[in-house]
């Protein structure tokens, strides 16, 4: 799954429990949004700046426990801009500043990544936000532009300009980068109190939602087990030996650096920049922002759990606060003999079964409270990427902060035995859905009846048929033709495509189970361009071109450039050099015919990518980005690229998108392990024509032919095992293009597929699964 589009409607379905959520209720504030509103709420903030001393504020995407989904009180940045993405950063500027040539009208700009640009160019038309396109060359970053147009500010007045934002919805590890880029242009980070509170008269209060208890026969072990290895891996009761191993295992010890949220601060950078200036709104009192504040020692006393999937499973906890995802809101501080939660008034009723394991309740707002009375030398343990910089201006000056990541990031990555057996459920159950789905859409008698909407509406009635669905896991991404090349496309009402019969549907989604969550995408299609209704493509041997004697008769499309920053989509990037020579074919038939050569070749090319990191064998301590170039290679060898990881972790009954390991592009010093539940999903756009992506999750484990000594390649070799359970769109295969290795895979593959599914499955939809499974081997047909 990439990222969050917006909500579907809820189904009126006593088996959601709460999980699924009404339309429109998130992140859906772009859909009828009137710009003229977006201008309002933005002079509005302006004027709260002002009164505050403050030139500029920044919104991240985020609430106080870093949350990637966010609840609606902290969609902050989605209620000002009108930008629904799931990743963004907002700056508002009180005044252009006499850099900028005068002080009349101040400036606002939005940052995201590649995945949105096309999102973002619609949804902040006309609102006079600026769109900064992150990873393009001539992208100045937010210090960057803070500089140019209030950097005369400084000069003038001789003095740091302030730059505000929210202390409790940025963490540790952000604050301290920014600020460190701030300082060098003349400029102050002021994390304070969030003036949206003085803005947003309607602002959504906490979440209050019942919490449950998670099974302990579920979990694989009991609440007072999950806490006693948590300690363990602190060391604490033991003289702090195994601290150093539990903090090495969940990613590294990120020390003063922040390392795991991409930032990186330097000694004195911040300048003690946490107080700020003229008591600008309400600075954090003594908020830890300057690098070297902390100590890096390994011993603790307690750890701060700021995080809400940590909380859930280190409590066996659960909830509804954030759409999507399974969780409360609430923090925990964890000591040798002590465990303090906190959760909002709301929920104690509901949190009774934590008083049987010695558990205190706590109000939501005690946090600061609690942490502000710790003693002189008392060492705790935080994530700077994960805590806010407001949680800690009530800390004394004489507590000591541990920084890295928590043991539990490490513990819930690796899956143990139960939540393996228990997520294998999860892919029989979810597999049996999709083929479900996929057989009604297919053979649907009238498909261009069918939308985007509907379509996706459809596959999720399916899969809350079964009593074991309490919700989907992320709001399908939903995307028909143009719509599919829209990574993160956001389908709406307004929006919602109508099918046609020569086009390609994108289709990804997950959902919760009791046993599990899942995550797939897949890419749906009836007649490609040019092709009799009905007509089956020739296999090779029958037939079927291979890819030379396409090549010397000219049918071949041209890749499009790969774009020279780094992750571009080639062919989504440059929309006309992909498809001009379609363009410009008098004949119909013949454009029709290059059309679905290209679409079954880009199909088959993701293809082998998914099968190259399917079939990965490599060394323990191989990282993500090892990896990555597998999936990779097979669209390199044509000039193609698409701009997003290949692979994200993911949860067991927790968020989709879980750490600490990635495969992508980026470093992140974090090894595969067995039991990681991880992503496999290559993919390839054509802006304005059409989406492909592939995604099946895949367990880490020992390699089953491993055939050297552990000790001489530092632990062993691990391979993948693929744990979803759906066919491919054999329509679109060009069999010629794959090798006898991965049509052997393949054919493996749906073998598996349908020997698991089919006792799920009987009359109609157990022939398609039998038709979708059959072999692809060469001659075979």
């Amino acid at each position: 799954m990439r990222g969050r589009p917006a909500a579907l409607p809820c189904l009126n379905l006593k088996s959601l429990k709460g999980l699924c959520i009404e339309a429109g209720a998130v992140s859906r504030y772009s859909v009828g949004v009137n710009k003229q509103a977006i201008q309002e709420r933005l002079d509005g903030l302006r004027a709260a700046m002002r009164e505050a001393g403050l030139a500029a504020w920044v919104v991240f995407s985020t609430d106080p426990h870093m949350s990637e989904y966010v609840p609606q009180r902290w969609q902050a940045r989605a209620w000002l801009s009108g930008f629904d993405g799931s990743a963004g950063t907002l700056v508002v500027t009180a005044e252009a500043g006499a850099a900028s040539g005068g002080t009349v009208g101040g400036r606002a700009a939005l940052w995201t990544d590649g995945r949105y640009y096309l999102q973002a160019d619609e949804q902040l038309a006309d609102t006079g936000i600026e769109l900064m396109r992150e990873g393009e060359a001539d992208t100045p970053d937010m210090a960057g532009f803070l500089a140019d147009v209030l950097g005369g500010d400084a000069q003038a007045m001789r003095e740091r300009v302030a730059v505000g934002t929210a202390a409790d919805c940025v963490s540790l590890a952000q604050a301290r980068g920014l600020a460190g880029r701030l300082a060098a242009a003349g400029m102050e980070l002021v994390p304070g109190a969030d003036l949206l509170d003085r803005v947003w008269r309607d602002r959504p209060g906490v979440p209050q939602g019942a919490v449950t208890a998670f099974p302990a026969d579920a979990a694989g072990e009991s609440r007072a087990e999950r806490l006693a290895g948590f300690r363990a891996a602190l060391g604490m009761g033991a003289g702090g030996a195994a601290a150093g191993a539990g903090a090495g295992a969940a990613g590294s010890a990120r020390g003063d650096a922040g390392r795991g949220a991409g930032t990186v601060s330097q000694a004195g950078a911040a300048g003690g920049t946490a107080r700020g200036t003229g008591g600008a709104a309400g600075a954090a009192k003594g908020a830890p922002i300057a690098a070297g504040s902390a100590a890096s020692g390994a011993r603790v006393d307690g750890a701060l759990v700021a995080s809400l999937d940590d909380l859930a499973y280190l409590l066996l906890l659960r909830g509804d606060d954030v759409a999507y995802n399974p969780v409360s809101v609430g923090y925990a501080l964890i000591e040798q003999d002590r465990v303090r939660v906190y959760l909002p008034a709301g929920k104690h009723a509901s949190a009774g079964f934590l008083l049987a394991d010695g558990i205190e309740l706590r109000e939501y707002e005690d946090i600061a409270h609690d942490l502000g009375m710790l003693p002189d030398g008392y060492r705790l343990l935080i994530d700077p990427a994960r805590t806010n910089t407001g949680l800690l201006r009530e800390l004394g000056e004489g507590v000591q902060l541990r920084e890295r990541a928590l043991p539990s990031v490490a513990m819930k990555a690796r899956k143990n035995p139960v939540e393996v057996a228990r997520i294998r459920e999860a892919m029989r159950i979810d597999g049996a859905a999709m083929v479900r789905f996929l057989r009604w859409i297919t053979q649907h008698p009238a498909v261009e009846t069918l939308d985007e909407l509907g379509a996706a509406r459809e596959l999720q009635r399916l899969r809350a048929e079964h009593p074991q669905y309490r919700g989907d896991s992320f709001p399908a991404i939903a995307g028909f033709g143009p719509h599919g090349a829209v990574v993160h496309y956001s389908v709406t009402e307004e929006s919602s495509l109508p099918f046609s019969r020569d086009g390609l549907f994108l289709i990804d989604s997950g959902a919760h189970y009791d046993c599990g969550t899942t995550d797939i995408t897949r890419v749906v299609c009836w007649d490609l361009p040019g092709e009799a209704t009905g007509e089956v493509p020739a296999r090779d041997g029958e037939g079927s071109e291979t890819a030379s004697a396409r090549q010397a008769a000219g049918g071949e499309v041209a890749a499009a450039p790969v774009a020279d920053a780094p992750g571009v989509v080639g062919a989504a990037g440059a929309a006309g050099a992909a498809a001009g020579g379609f363009a410009t074919d008098a004949d119909p038939s013949a454009q029709g015919d290059r059309m679905r050569r290209q679409m079954r070749r880009d199909y088959t090319l993701v293809l082998k990518g998914h099968i190259a990191l399917a079939r990965a064998r490599f060394p323990a301590g191989t990282r993500g980005l090892q990896l990555d170039t597998l999936a990779r290679a097979p669209l390199w060898q044509h000039g193609l690229d698409y701009r997003h990881g290949t692979g994200h972790g993911v949860g067991y009954c927790l968020p989709v998108h879980e750490g600490p390991q990635s495969i992508s592009t980026r470093f992140i010093d974090v090894a595969l392990e067995p039991g990681m539940l991880s992503s496999n999903e290559p993919g390839l756009y054509r802006d304005g024509e059409y989406g492909i992506r592939l995604e099946n999750l895949i367990l880490t484990v020992a390699s089953g032919e491993d055939n050297q000594p552990p000790a001489a390649a530092g632990g062993g070799f691990l391979e993948f095992e693929t744990l979803t359970l759906c066919p491919f769109e054999r329509r679109l295969i060009e069999v010629s293009l794959l090798s006898p290795d991965e049509i052997e895979w393949l054919d493996s593959y749906h073998a598996r597929v349908e020997r698991e599914l089919a006792p799920l499955l009987d009359g109609a939809d157990r022939e398609y699964l039998t038709a979708a499974c059959a072999p692809l081997k060469r001659g075979s047909e």
